[in-house]
């Protein structure tokens, strides 16, 4: 409840590149599956879209899958990634609950390039994890969707945190 308090919308974001990222894959993108012709429901297919969007749009370059938690953000039947993407940036996908146990070893390799970290909130120690990254000095993005957040220490970023609506 009281995410749903904190989170924005889209007239909120202050970024050109966090308003390009939300506007082209979030609010154009209606997370419908084109052969059936339904509303996505679940969370999974949902982010899977995200994350497929980030690609088909050009926001970003390529995905690499670091946790095999994660793979189903790339292996989803209704949003396949078949183009390159036009993006300078990598998209990484890690895990909450893995990631944070060398949380400097993954900025200091991963860092300048953007994470997706899946579960968040999953409990009580991803949860946790996710703080800590959110306060550490080093990030310049954060980017809290709830169900997932996105994290950069590019120096291309000054200092922001969002949390948004997904």
């Amino acid at each position: 409840m009281k995410f749903r308090r904190q989170a924005k919308g889209r007239h909120s974001i202050h970024s050109p590149f966090v308003y390009n990222m939300y506007e082209n894959c979030i609010v154009k993108n209606t997370f419908v599956n084109e052969d059936i012709s339904k509303k996505i429901s679940t969370r999974k297919e949902k982010k899977a879209c995200f994350v497929s969007s980030l690609l088909q749009k050009g926001i970003i370059k390529d995905i690499k899958v670091v946790h095999p938690q994660t793979q189903y953000l790339i292996n989803s039947s209704e949003c396949e990634n078949t183009n390159s993407g036009l993006g300078v940036k990598h998209l990484y996908l890690l895990d909450a609950e893995v990631v944070i146990n060398d949380s400097k070893k993954v900025l200091q390799e991963l860092g300048s390039e953007l994470i997706l970290i899946d579960n968040i909130y999953k409990n009580k120690q991803a949860t946790e994890n996710w703080i800590n990254l959110r306060n550490n000095d080093e990030i310049s993005l954060c980017i809290n969707f709830y169900h997932f957040g996105i994290i950069s220490a590019s120096k291309d970023f000054a200092k922001q945190n969002f949390t948004l609506k997904f």
